[in-house]
């Protein structure tokens, strides 16, 4: 099985009267008719536009017509998504920069000098 956590995950279900039989890297993978699975977002948007357009195909409507995919896509993929999870990133500070660190953030709390624009004065 994919390991799901890093991507965002939502619901496939085969609305077909067959069952799907879906690519991906080389690699078939048979989804049985009614059953629900969860994919990653690309992988199930993937195999939803393709099981759309053999569906269309098989009913011999329009396959290139965009307002019935999405109508089956939508169907198929429920829109239920589970958000991927994010690695906590943990920070640390290397003893030999501390003190460059206190330094910086000291030097940016001066006031910046103000120098003045526009055309120089004559000079009588």
């Amino acid at each position: 099985m994919e390991d799901l956590k890093q991507f965002e995950v939502i619901n496939f279900t085969n609305i077909d009267l067959e069952d799907y039989v879906g690519m991906w890297g080389g690699k078939e993978e048979t989804i049985p008719t009614g059953k629900t699975v969860q994919k990653a977002r690309f992988l199930a948007e993937h195999y939803a536009f393709h099981l759309a357009k053999k569906i269309l195909i098989r009913a011999e409507k329009e396959s290139g017509d965009e307002a019935l995919i999405k109508e089956l896509t939508d169907k198929i993929l429920g829109r239920v998504a589970v958000p991927a999870e994010t690695p906590e990133v943990k920070t640390e500070t290397v003893p030999e920069f501390e003190d460059l660190e206190k330094e910086t953030i000291e030097t940016e709390k001066t006031e910046p000098e103000i120098k003045k624009r526009g055309r120089p004065r004559k000079v009588a």
